[in-house]
């Protein structure tokens, strides 16, 4: 059965099973970009809302609550991994 659930309840679950799962230093990172995304997104929508331009506007928007796009590439990567994971457990 599925269930509508709302961003800051999957980020729970998430880091909840994530820090069975990792290194203490992996979980920091995860929290961090997945908290950073939350904040950029902006209060606690149902997660059905999401859309692909919005994760998009976080890694290209270049406003102060996005992303950084001047980041090295392998700094890029990791935080769009640390993200993809993030939506695979949504």
């Amino acid at each position: 059965m599925t269930r509508a659930i709302r961003l800051e309840d999957a980020i729970q679950q998430y880091l909840t099973r994530r820090e069975r799962r990792t290194t203490k230093g992996t979980l920091a990172n995860d929290r961090s970009m997945v908290l950073r995304f939350q904040k950029f997104v902006g209060g606690n929508p149902w997660l059905s809302v999401l859309s692909s331009g919005l994760v998009e506007d976080f890694f290209y928007a270049g406003t102060g609550r996005a992303l950084n796009p001047k980041l090295k590439a392998s700094s890029f990567n990791a935080a769009r991994t640390r993200l993809d994971l993030f939506f695979q457990y949504c």
